[in-house]
């Protein structure tokens, strides 16, 4: 974690300059902190029924996604440490997740996180361990000078298409309701909003407040740890909903 943000200082500094970047760690210093007392999200569920084929975008053939490994993570020359720190993503691979990657040369211009033993909800401080057959697509990140091309839409169906090779059948997003890229993207594989949570944390109580779209049956849960079987079980059960009512059609 220290040689994380240490790399992210001397990135910052040689891209910024001295004074701005200074200004700019001064703010990152003051955000953590603030951050560390209080928290809140407003985000909406997605559940996608995995299809058997599915194609958006231009050209999806000539897109190949990758694993990325702990190896190509670690020696990735200009790894997006303001993104995920390289430190964490590393952790994130040694416990099961798995980081796909489009390549362009000797440069990703793509990545996308899969949950497949966990799913891990940064956004709200959950995590949950998934039935079989759910896994979750999060964190989808394009590098800048790239956004706008429609990478993603094209590398879409290509992790639909790893997800279905492992016998996945559902997969789980969360995403805001302001983040209309990323909505539509979804929205175009065949996910639907089920559940928005509205989440605040005040030091480390966490209070969770959802409200399903199928009926809007609301409910207020609080907790301490990550892990809560009462929120899980709440959001399984308007998933079930959701893929009666989606299979009947």
């Amino acid at each position: 974690m220290v040689r994380g943000i240490l790399r992210r200082m001397i990135t910052v500094f040689k891209d910024r300059g001295i004074l701005p970047g200074i200004k700019h760690v001064l703010r990152t210093i003051f955000r953590i902190f603030t951050r560390m007392l209080w928290d809140r999200n407003d985000l909406d569920f997605y559940l996608t029924i995995i299809p058997n084929d599915i194609r958006i975008g231009n050209d999806p053939d000539q897109i190949e996604l990758k694993e990325i490994t702990r190896d190509q993570i670690e020696g990735y020359p200009d790894y997006f440490d303001g993104w995920f720190d390289r430190d964490k993503a590393i952790r994130f691979h040694d416990e099961g997740d798995v980081l796909l990657g489009l390549w362009d040369s000797d440069r990703i211009i793509f990545f996308q996180w899969l949950g497949l033993k966990r799913i891990r909800f940064l956004r709200l401080g959950l995590e949950i361990r998934p039935p079989v057959g759910y896994c979750s697509m999060a964190c989808m990140y394009t590098p800048p000078e790239r956004r706008g091309q429609g990478i993603a839409t094209m590398a879409k169906p290509k992790v639909i298409d790893y997800l279905r090779d492992r016998s996945f059948k559902y997969i789980i997003g969360l995403i805001s309701p302001k983040n209309r890229t990323s909505r539509n993207i979804n929205e175009r594989i065949g996910g639907i909003p089920y559940q928005n949570v509205r989440y605040h944390r005040v030091l480390f109580l966490k209070i969770y407040r959802l409200r399903s779209f199928s009926d809007d049956k609301k409910a207020t849960f609080f907790k301490l740890g990550k892990r809560d079987e009462r929120i899980w079980k709440y959001f399984l059960s308007d998933m079930r909903i959701l893929q009666q009512t989606v299979d009947s059609t």
